[in-house]
């Protein structure tokens, strides 16, 4: 065969290859038809009506709900949750922020550097390593690039680098 009539044999060929590829799709689009169906709708099950009395204990509670889905304010104490791990939102005073933390967890930390394993940090213009213990016996557990988690007495706490 001459070189010139390979373009002719290869658009044979792919012409060939592409009937027969939408042959196989038409006869198997033609087989799913015949094979689907509808399913029948389910019924739907009986639900037994509760007793007049149970509506009406109902219907009485229903003047009673706006209480129970916002109960009013109460005199109880604010909690400091600080303790748990909460952290105050922005929306606060940098002053309120202060007072949420435990005094006895209230520290200065003006420098935090970390890298690999290491870390250290300048807390209440002292310089210390990871694992060190302030002079309070709190011992610093973890530093990050901007923040320092001190533990005491099994509470810790993250403290953020102060910005000036």
């Amino acid at each position: 065969m001459k070189r010139k009539h390979y373009g002719f044999l290869a658009f044979s060929l792919m012409m060939l290859s592409l009937i027969a590829v939408g042959l196989d799709a038409f006869q198997n689009m033609e087989s799913l038809g015949n094979a689907l169906h509808a399913l029948p709708p389910r019924a739907i099950p009986d639900v037994p009506m509760p007793p007049r009395s149970v509506v009406k204990e109902m219907a009485k509670l229903d003047s009673r709900l706006p209480g129970l889905a916002n109960p009013p304010a109460s005199d109880i104490s604010q909690v400091n949750l600080a303790l748990f791990g909460y952290k105050a939102m922005d929306m606060y005073a940098e002053a309120e922020r202060i007072d949420l933390l435990p005094s006895d967890m209230n520290y200065s930390v003006s420098l935090a550097f970390s890298a690999e394993d290491k870390g250290f940090c300048i807390i209440d213009g002292l310089f210390y390593q990871q694992g060190a213990f302030l002079p309070d016996d709190a011992q610093i557990v973890a530093i990050e690039p901007r923040r320092v988690m001190v533990m005491k007495d099994n509470l810790q706490q993250w403290i953020s680098v102060e910005k000036r």
